[in-house]
């Protein structure tokens, strides 16, 4: 009897949820969200939500302070087809003192026009019907792994936490709940990354990652394929376990706990309808295909990435963030844009050209990737800085910094080095026997061969001859 209340006491010590430490950026779920026109991160730190609005720079931020100071959002989430007139992004927090509940929720806000500008930023001062408005109240101990995600449109929002599921109409204001039997029957799954979008037919789709329990504290990572039928309803329709050779199973104590080391990530394609799908404890990044009916694996990534997103129009190039790969002097982190048909890494962030201005003495760890209109990376820092590596027009870089520091001016490419395309991406070395073009750093033109040059290949050309 002793042993048994000893081992039921350790484990409530060890699966107890705190919220109490509100500078980890990373714990619990997603507190970054981004569209073409807004950033916005939940700084529980702070007590407040910092919004950020396009092109950026200090004129564009507007800081919304929590309701009360015991608030900790544990997720934030926007819809990617976001217009500019749907300042919105869906949130949901609890109380930082002892997480006795869950409130879901919509936080809205409008724009006003900046003075000589064309410009316009978001509003300061919040109307009478912004701001906070509460839709649905769990009174029970929060999930410790949540996850959150809007439908392409903004119309739904979805959640899955490791004792529930709910679908959200954002249009009515009201909250459907389902049980995690209802769905995944016999399933026992931590859900740790969710993304959402449409198949071609218009049927709404959901792709969840997590560690499902095949043993008494043994645990593997698999991927959900969800066909969503709002507002009542989803039916599951595919899965993939995810084996590796070098690791049998993890631990369910590390997996139904946030642990920073067992995160994953899912990011959807839209156009393409393909995902990838980070695990970093399998030392591994997964490339799947999806429809309505099937999950097909492509291939698999020797990328450790915690946090993924797309990088252009065509489903070719990814963002890959490794957090434990160090950049120095600027930070512990890289991220790699990968082409995911050949799996050439195209450019690393930080690089010579676009360096990471430096805010303390320590380098910092990213955390999470995400980007904002014409794909400009935007990367979660685990002090909770968020950094901008803003595009360039043809033959010009940008260095980073702050999402919120001014606005810089675009550097010329330096020598050796071209760029012909508009976009976040550095300079490029030129191929052999070239060098940048006089006229500019768009492109790279052969170089001359000089006399001396010319005279020595027909010295060897003779030579050679001679000896035949």
């Amino acid at each position: 009897m002793f042993a048994t209340l000893f081992l039921t006491n350790f484990f409530s010590v060890v699966y107890a949820i705190t919220y109490s430490d509100t500078h980890d950026y990373d714990a619990y779920g997603t507190r970054i969200a981004s569209t073409d026109h807004f950033v916005v991160l939940a700084q529980n730190d702070g007590l407040r939500y910092v919004v950020s609005m396009a092109p950026f720079g200090m004129e564009y931020v507007c800081d919304y302070n929590y309701t009360t100071s015991n608030d900790f959002v544990i997720n934030i989430a926007v819809s990617r087809r976001q217009n500019f007139s749907q300042l919105s992004f869906v949130y949901l927090r609890t109380n930082s003192t002892d997480g006795r509940y869950q409130k879901l929720g919509l936080f809205t806000f409008s724009r006003e026009n900046i003075r000589g500008s064309s410009n316009s930023s978001c509003s300061q001062m919040l109307g009478m019907n912004e701001g906070e408005h509460e839709v649905k109240e769990w009174n029970r101990e929060p999930s410790e792994m949540s996850t959150l995600q809007v439908d392409l449109d903004g119309k739904y929002a979805y959640g899955f936490l490791s004792k529930a599921i709910f679908i959200y109409n954002i249009e009515n204001s009201s909250v459907h709940d389902l049980s995690w039997n209802d769905i995944f029957s016999s399933i026992q799954l931590e859900p740790h990354a969710l993304d959402i979008t449409e198949t071609d037919d218009g049927i709404s789709m959901a792709i969840i990652a997590g560690y499902y329990q095949f043993d008494i504290q043994k645990t593997l990572p698999a991927v959900y394929l969800v066909r969503l039928n709002p507002p009542y309803n989803m039916t599951l329709v595919d899965n993939y376990t995810l084996l590796s050779d070098n690791q049998k199973f993890v631990r369910g104590r590390d997996t139904s706990t946030y642990q920073f080391d067992f995160v994953m990530s899912v990011s959807i394609h839209d156009f393409t309808q393909k995902v990838l799908v980070g695990v970093p404890q399998l030392s591994q990044t997964y490339l799947f295909s999806f429809n309505s009916t099937n999950l097909t694996l492509i291939n698999s990534l020797n990328y450790p990435a915690r946090s993924t997103s797309w990088f252009d129009d065509d489903g070719t190039q990814a963002g890959l963030l490794l957090s434990g790969i160090t950049t120095l002097p600027w930070a512990q982190s890289r991220v790699h844009i990968v082409n995911v048909t050949s799996n050439d890494t195209l450019y690393a962030y930080p690089n010579n050209q676009q360096i990471l201005e430096r805010w303390s003495n320590i380098p910092p760890t990213f955390i999470r990737l995400t980007k904002t209109y014409d794909y400009q990376l935007v990367i979660l820092a685990t002090d909770g800085t968020v950094v901008l590596v803003p595009l360039a027009e043809a033959g010009y870089y940008m260095t980073t910094d702050d999402i919120n520091a001014g606005q810089k001016n675009p550097q010329i490419c330096p020598p050796g080095t071209y760029k012909s395309i508009r976009g976040a991406t550095p300079c490029t070395i030129c191929p052999t026997m070239t060098k940048s073009s006089s006229t500019s750093k768009k492109s790279v033109v052969h170089c001359k061969i000089s006399f001396f040059i010319y005279i020595l290949k027909i010295y060897h050309s003779i030579h050679r001859m001679a000896r035949m």
